[in-house]
């Protein structure tokens, strides 16, 4: 490898640069230094304090809420501070004795829960705080009598209710409650039926429509799988099995999932045949007797793989992975989430002898749920390769999306992605040169031959990693080592291919050894915001840039002690607020720092980013 050889001295590596990039055509972003008004919303603390790097911001985008030590080292308390850092208070009081673990905010920004582990017996209990305030904690788990209490919780999507899970009663059984998030405490409900003795919850999850919780569990007898839905508020009472009785034997290792409209459940288990696990769809409401089998007859050692199940975003078909047909040769099909089996589609083409679909990364479903991709070596052994095929089928139908690769090429797991409007699937892969990883896009309708390489040219070395598609689906950002062996700089390029590769951190340019670490690209598709060290190797600072045209140029951190340590956390809802760590007071203690060019308007209401301005009120 290039970077094994000595590094020329800086004057020769900037000129190299310079020149590489003209040679390569691609279009240099400069301009001024410009800094974003910065505030510390939490800090300076002390030698041995730090702020949490699972700070967030509120989903209104008004408030930040964040774990802090500051009065005892390693144990964090719960804070609220407003954007600005106008307003600041503890949501989480010193009593009980405790330390928040983990925190989630309601999606209407009201309330805050959260997991406080207690100093006296270790137990989890959770308990919530209104998000603006003033400090009313109010504990929402269940009494505890034994066990190590809370394990899990979420909110449902409409901010009503808290599911808890966890051993509260009985230690190491596992249940489930569910409590109002504005409740008092004692309002916790039981979910799920009575267990037989040494029986439990398995797993759960919320619809989306907020109205039931799905749940898997041997409740009924130990080792014996089932499937429970219940509305939210409970009771258990009015929990429905949702599978019919599984055979002696069967094993409990086992999945399901609920559509995005909330209508159905599927779930995949040994209930009918010990051994083979297949596939089934139920009304989320039950009741079991009406479960519709969704895969085709299963060949003697053969399964519906639980790992890879999906349903489309429009809640009209599953799509599963098997060895239905040949034993440990792996297929793709698809069927309409009501069944019946008979309507199954195979979506693969059939491999080359030894060749399948690969195992860890087989499909990605299209946004629209009109077509996917698949990965595996269907055409080459050993050179994994994406299809395109409509989600109905059939599998003669499928295309390769890129041009045949090299010997020993293909494109890598989990190294493609589709487009936000379906139009495109962008990947890398050594391509054309084995061990050489370019970027490529691919319009969903064109012949592989056309598929197009965004990266441009590179060094012999260079490689593309990471990569990101704008949620508009206008362009592409990627880093690489491209110009430079082993320095990972930052680029955009239109994903129709049209128009030159665009350098996007041309600041690096002035240090050796510098790199773009962390980034991220904004809501509105307008920016990327970075983590780069162009004025240390061992110290990075952030920046936002546009990245349609490399304008708008910001050092957000800005000026700080060469001490200083750096980490990018999230960008506010809206994209203009970058929330970030970094110890600038104190060596070694993280406070909470935001770089925003956005400021609240003198009448801004709760979940109207409308509201925002990048202008004084």
């Amino acid at each position: 490898m290039c970077s094994q050889l000595p590094r020329p001295p800086r004057s020769r590596r900037f000129h190299a640069a310079l020149l590489l990039l003209a040679l390569s055509g691609a279009a240099v972003a400069t301009s001024a230094d410009a800094t974003a008004a910065r505030t510390r919303l939490l800090g300076p603390g002390t030698a041995t304090s730090d702020v949490e790097d699972d700070a967030q911001f509120s989903p209104n985008g008004e408030w930040l809420v964040a774990r802090w030590d500051v009065l005892a080292n390693e144990v964090f308390r719960l804070y609220a501070v407003r954007r600005d850092g106008s307003e600041q208070h503890i949501l989480s009081t010193s009593s009980p004795a405790a330390t928040v673990r983990s925190f989630a905010i309601s999606l209407d920004s009201r309330y805050v829960v959260y997991d406080l582990q207690l100093a006296s017996n270790g137990v989890h209990e959770l308990w919530r705080s209104p998000l603006a305030g003033p400090t009313v904690t109010v504990r929402l788990s269940p009494d505890w009598t034994d066990g190590n209490g809370l394990l899990e919780y979420g909110i449902s999507s409409d901010s009503s209710r808290v599911v808890i899970f966890g051993d509260f009663e009985v230690d190491g059984i596992d249940e489930l409650w569910s409590a109002p998030i504005g409740g008092l405490t004692g309002s916790a409900v039981k979910l799920n039926p009575p267990p037989v003795a040494n029986a439990e919850v398995f797993d759960w999850q919320i619809s989306p429509d907020s109205s039931r919780v799905v749940f898997s569990g041997d409740t009924s007898q130990v080792g014996r799988l089932e499937y429970w839905s219940v509305p939210l508020a409970g009771p258990s009472a009015a929990a429905v099995r949702l599978n019919g009785t599984a055979p002696v034997g069967a094993s409990t290792s086992s999945s399901f999932h609920i559509s995005p409209n909330s209508a159905r459940v599927i779930y995949t288990g040994e209930l009918s045949t010990a051994g083979t696990v297949e596939l089934w769809s139920v009304p989320i409401a039950g009741p079991a007797a009406s479960a519709v089998k969704l895969n085709p007859a299963i060949v003697a050692g053969g399964d519906v793989r639980s790992n890879h199940l999906e349903i489309t975003p429009d809640s009209a078909r599953v799509v599963f992975f098997g060895d239905l047909l040949v034993d440990e040769r792996l297929e793709l099909w698809s069927v309409p989430i009501a069944g019946p089996s008979a309507s199954a589609v195979r979506l693969n083409p059939t491999p080359v002898s030894g060749g399948q679909l690969n195992n860890a990364d087989p499909f990605l479903i299209s946004p629209d749920s009109s077509w996917l991709v698949m990965h595996g070596d269907l055409d080459t052994v050993g050179s994994s390769e994406l299809f395109r095929v409509a989600i109905n089928g059939p599998a003669i139908s499928a295309v390769k999306v890129h041009p045949d690769a090299v010997a020993g090429g293909g494109v890598g797991v989990a190294n493609y992605k589709i487009s936000s409007d379906s139009d495109y699937v962008v990947f890398s892969g050594d391509l054309v040169t084995d061990g050489v990883t370019e970027l490529w896009s691919s319009d969903r309708d064109s012949p592989p031959e056309t598929a197009v390489k965004l990266s441009g040219s590179t060094i012999a070395a260079g490689d593309v990693g990471v990569f990101e598609i704008a949620p508009d689906s206008s362009r592409v950002v990627f880093r690489g080592d491209l110009i430079l062996d082993a320095e990972y700089w930052l680029f955009s390029r239109a994903i129709d291919g049209s128009g030159a590769r665009l350098f996007l951190s041309s600041e690096l340019l002035v240090h050796a050894d510098a790199d773009v670490s962390d980034w991220e690209l904004s809501a509105d598709s307008r920016d990327v915001i970075y983590e780069a060290n162009p004025d240390d190797p061992t110290r990075t600072e952030l920046y936002r840039r546009r990245i349609a045209d490399g304008g708008g140029f910001q050092h957000l951190s800005g000026a700080a002690p060469g001490f200083t340590d750096l980490e990018f956390l999230a960008l506010s809802p809206e994209g203009r607020g970058a929330l970030y760590l970094a110890d600038v007071s104190v060596d070694n203690s993280a406070e909470l720092w935001i770089a925003d060019d956005w400021i609240l308007t003198a009448d801004f209401e709760e979940n109207d980013l409308s509201e925002w301005s990048s202008t004084t009120p």
